[in-house]
């Protein structure tokens, strides 16, 4: 996802995608930054960054990430040409993640040697607690995601919480196993059930897993 840094300037590359970006913007921390977010709260986050000489932006969602760029050539009519690439998000991140480790003295002395060598060890090591906190994120099946693909009244998360809007209020008591366990069981899916794992033809259940089942069964 990102180049080795050579003199304050990288590349940041998404699919098919890619484009520079400057030391005037601080790349490392503010992808990460985005996908931490956007792993945590289920929910689209932006991230904007100077090529010097034009702009772009970063939306980074589950499934999807969108690119609003005013480089040359554009949309005449709008002034911007816009990307929308179809990759997960979580292997954004952990790509993300492993380029930054891998140049992680580079991008600690990103500001193209402006910093003395106690704010570049600062750096560094904020850096890599922000990649660990990352880590910690993944997988981020996005549950809601999964619920709007769903028939509700066919679905009983429990006799508590048998609506939408109760289920999605009360979402963080049910583990992903036990939601897992019961959307299979509801729609049919055959599947598999170890001590702390669903399983699905002998892998960890994820949300791709439940998505493509549905649509088979619907």
């Amino acid at each position: 996802m990102l180049s080795t840094p050579k003199c304050g300037w990288s590349n940041i590359t998404i699919g098919d995608w890619s484009d520079r970006c400057s030391y005037l913007t601080d790349v490392p921390f503010q992808l990460l930054e985005a996908l931490e977010q956007s792993c945590r709260e289920h929910k689209p986050v932006s991230a904007k960054f100077d090529a010097e000489g034009w702009e772009y932006i970063i939306t980074f969602d589950w499934w999807h990430t969108h690119i609003v760029s005013d480089r040359a050539p554009f949309d005449e009519e709008n002034g911007f040409k816009y990307y929308s690439i179809e990759v997960n998000r979580d292997d954004l991140a952990r790509e993300l993640v492993e380029d930054i480790r891998r140049d992680i003295d580079g991008w600690s002395n990103w500001d193209y040697g402006n910093m003395s060598e106690d704010e570049i060890d600062e750096r560094k090591k904020d850096l890599l607690v922000l990649c660990d906190i990352v880590e910690k994120r993944l997988p981020s099946d996005d549950l809601v995601c999964v619920y709007s693909k769903l028939d509700f009244d066919k679905v009983q998360f429990s006799d508590n919480h048998p609506t939408t809007e109760e289920a999605l209020r009360d979402v963080e008591q049910f583990s992903w196993n036990d939601i897992a366990l019961k959307i299979c069981n509801e729609f049919g899916i055959a599947w598999d059930k170890n001590a702390t794992q669903a399983t699905l033809n002998g892998k960890p259940v994820t949300s791709e897993d439940l998505f493509n089942a549905f649509n088979n069964k619907r």
